[in-house]
């Protein structure tokens, strides 16, 4: 017997995509990260949240953001500096898989200007 799936409409996939999910959020030195699918968003946001109790979530990354005014988006595994102020990210924006890579300051949100283009998506 042969298994057909049955097509699913856009509005379908957007209700049952409705709610926001999480990943479970993971600790490194005075942080946890995790991401979320917002609701109704193509991609996810990256958080990151001190260990003390009621700090306050701070985003690293709205890959949704990224996307703006690109037909593709590839976002590689970040890196996030040892005194964890500075986060390192590659992007794809073309689909050809060469990267380019950005520096961001995590506490004011502004990207360094200089970005590394034509790269590998591994930062280590």
């Amino acid at each position: 017997m042969l298994f057909i799936p049955k097509v699913e409409t856009q509005e379908t996939l957007l209700r049952r995509n409705s709610l926001s999910t999480s990943t479970a959020p993971y600790r490194w030195r005075d942080y946890y990260y995790y991401s979320r699918f917002e609701e109704q968003s193509q991609y996810p946001v990256y958080y990151r949240k001190k260990v003390v109790v009621g700090s306050k979530e701070e985003v690293l990354l709205d890959a949704n953001k990224l996307a703006e005014g690109h037909p593709y988006l590839a976002l590689a595994p970040f890196q996030i500096s040892s005194d964890q102020h500075i986060l390192a990210f590659s992007v794809d924006t073309v689909g050809n898989r060469l990267y380019s890579v950005h520096l961001k300051q995590v506490s004011t949100g502004k990207s360094f200007p200089d970005v590394i283009p034509d790269a590998t998506h591994n930062l280590a």
